[in-house]
């Protein structure tokens, strides 16, 4: 009996990929991306100085570092501020 079953669902399983395959997904927006990605070369990526905290970006003043375990994530200050080593925030 199980046997009978299991041929029974590898059959519809088939069925079903099969006629999915013949529908015609060209008008699909959602099958469509547009992907942008950019390259950062070894010398220029951040390297945490310490495990945790948070740093001025060497080369743009209204941007910063945040270290967490050794990986850095970029931030950009809001609006017009910079940031402000002394107080570790956007000023």
């Amino acid at each position: 009996m199980k046997f009978n079953i299991t041929i029974a669902f590898v059959s519809l399983a088939i069925l079903i990929h099969s006629s999915y395959a013949d529908i015609d997904h060209d008008d699909d927006p959602t099958t469509m991306i547009d992907v942008q990605t950019t390259t950062v070369q070894p010398s220029d990526e951040f390297e945490c100085p310490t495990r945790f905290g948070y740093f001025a970006d060497p080369k743009d003043p209204c941007k910063f570092y945040i270290c967490s375990n050794w990986e850095a994530i970029h931030k950009s200050c809001p609006g017009n501020t910079r940031w402000n080593e002394k107080e570790l925030t956007c000023t």
